[in-house]
């Protein structure tokens, strides 16, 4: 899992560090009656890091045509108190530093998303993937001082990528 260090010039780079850490998990996906995707993920921090836990489910429909598949999805993300206070959490102890009032968030769901891949199937065993995300940050997540003075609840990407299926 990727870290936050206070190297940066930015209010949010003088909160704690959170340093890399090792995770075991599972991800399960797969497909129902042809037309129907899903994917559960779980993970727990084993080394470093937060220590914290996460699980993710997200569900969506397949559209085949042709050497084309484009999956439309929706998926939510709970996170532990772990989690969620080392990465949204602002200590008593950073006020001074960051700017930023004290916040203590809890456990929960971090955000909503909906995502849109598509697979090009350019033979048997390569792939060209596609995916745009699009998040919104939920109650926890979207509260916290640094989101709401200086970020944005709202979170994008865009990813592309070649599958080789053995």
């Amino acid at each position: 899992a990727t870290g936050r260090r206070s190297d940066k010039d930015s209010r949010v780079f003088q909160l704690p560090d959170v340093s890399a850490g090792a995770n075991v998990g599972f991800t399960f996906e797969g497909q129902i009656a042809k037309f129907f995707a899903f994917r559960l993920k779980a993970r727990q921090e084993i080394a470093g890091g937060h220590g914290g836990t996460g699980l993710a489910a997200s569900f969506g429909t397949i559209i085949r045509t042709g050497m084309v598949r484009v999956i439309p999805e929706i998926g939510t993300e709970w996170k532990s108190n772990k989690y969620m206070d080392a990465y949204y959490g602002v200590p008593a102890s950073a006020t001074a530093a960051t700017g930023y009032a004290a916040y203590d968030p809890s456990g929960g769901f971090e955000d909503v998303a909906f995502r849109l891949t598509s697979f090009y199937d350019i033979d048997e065993q390569w792939q060209l993937i596609m995916r745009g995300e699009a998040k919104l940050m939920l109650k926890e997540a979207k509260n916290a001082p640094f989101v709401v003075q200086d970020g944005d609840s709202f979170q994008g990407l865009f990813g592309v990528g070649v599958l080789y299926t053995f």
